[in-house]
């Protein structure tokens, strides 16, 4: 390698709070010089206040455009970059190393042509879990298997991402493991503060203290599995007094919900919460009993995380990339089969009918939890990086 830092550049999305640490750790090594492109400052789906003024690592929002594709192939949201530009901002910065973060535009592809083109080592960085592929992914699938199969190595965000690498094509030797995770010591420190508040902040909500709590937090999209929750609530709420449906987030099925909720008696005890900022979610999860995450698709699902670092038993449907790794079935939480109303039912009974076994499932998802962190993610994404240059460098953070 030269004489020189080593000039990492990573190709995204747009900015999410939960890489800006990561981020961060990457910058602050005194021998890597990092930049991180973004090819929009935020999706319409999402909610996001960010302030990435105070952050300390280069980046650049790229011109473009992004288009909203997924009414076309039945889906919620499938938006698609387009950012000439990468190509000569790729040229000027020459990386030695090029993390790229999907291919399913033509930014990305645009990207991956320029950085071979100049000699960058590639690492391919996915969330992706697999699934029976839909139309749009078996049409891409000799893309993704090309990038993928010509990677100098990749990174996957948890157990499922790695055997959708392997599927596509990736070796074994070469794929590191970087978790997806969000600041678990920011939700345990504030869970221990928030609960010392539980009443009042039920009150508040009109939830009584004795009640039981479920809690959803996402999109109100269809691929959330939301419907399938109300359901379940239904039949829940037959056999638990006092059950409560919190549900924290935005999105176009909020009229659909409500009109659910009436029709079927249980309007007066489902909430809806709207968005609620990051930094204010531990109320909410500390004012709970149970998290939920009924998903039909899910390719990770950071709340069981900052569900879990708050003590909490979680409930996820086996469509749920993290589950595998978070959820021991039975010991913190419950694995269903999506679109399952009955199953999905009888985990939160199974939960919620024995205050001890909550409790108990609450801190084994701790002793979980706490081994899911940033430094385990800084540490995967250091460890590919080193790989791909075969360990020409030793890390030293600034």
């Amino acid at each position: 390698m030269p004489n020189r830092k080593l000039r990492i550049a990573i190709l995204t999305n747009i900015p999410a709070p939960y890489r800006l640490n990561l981020f961060e750790r990457i910058a602050h090594q005194r021998n890597m010089e990092l930049k991180v492109f973004y090819c929009a400052p935020i999706n319409p789906d999402r909610s996001w206040n960010l302030d990435l003024s105070s952050r300390k690592f280069n980046y650049q929002i790229l011109p473009g455009l992004t288009l909203n594709l997924g009414t076309m192939f039945s889906r919620d949201y499938w938006f698609v970059y387009i950012n000439p530009s990468i190509v000569k901002e790729l040229a000027e910065y020459r990386p030695d190393v090029f993390i790229l973060s999907g291919y399913e535009s033509p930014t990305y592809i645009m990207a991956y042509i320029t950085a071979r083109m100049l000699g960058a080592k590639l690492i391919y960085w996915t969330d992706s879990v697999w699934t029976k592929p839909p139309l749009l992914r078996r049409l891409a699938g000799p893309l993704i298997r090309f990038i993928v199969g010509h990677a100098d190595a990749c990174v996957a965000s948890s157990s499922r991402s790695k055997e959708y690498l392997i599927r596509y094509g990736a070796k074994k030797e070469r794929i590191f493991l970087s978790p997806l995770t969000t600041d678990i010591r920011f939700f345990f420190d504030k869970a221990l503060e928030e609960k010392a508040k539980r009443a009042s902040s039920r009150q508040l909500l009109g939830i009584p203290p004795s009640a039981k709590v479920i809690l959803f937090v996402g999109r109100l999209v269809g691929t959330k599995g939301i419907m399938y929750l109300l359901k379940a609530f239904k039949s829940l709420s037959r056999d638990i007094n006092h059950a409560y449906l919190l549900i924290i987030g935005k999105g176009p099925m909020e009229s659909e919900i409500m009109k659910f909720s009436s029709e079927t008696g249980i309007i007066d005890r489902v909430i809806l919460g709207g968005y609620i900022e990051n930094h204010i979610l531990p109320k909410y999860y500390s004012l709970s009993d149970v998290l939920v995450l009924p998903s039909l698709y899910e390719s990770f699902g950071l709340v069981l995380c900052e569900a879990m670092a708050s003590g909490l038993p979680v409930v996820a449907s086996d469509r749920v990339g993290a589950a595998q790794d978070l959820i021991k079935d039975g010991f913190n939480g419950r694995i269903v089969p999506a679109e399952d109303v009955e199953s999905l039912a009888e985990a939160l009974y199974s939960i919620l009918r024995n205050p001890r076994v909550m409790e108990k499932m609450g801190r084994n998802s701790l002793c979980i939890i706490k081994n899911w962190t940033i430094d385990q993610a800084f540490s995967g994404l250091l460890s590919a990086i080193k790989y791909v240059i075969n360990g020409a460098f030793e890390d030293h953070e600034r």
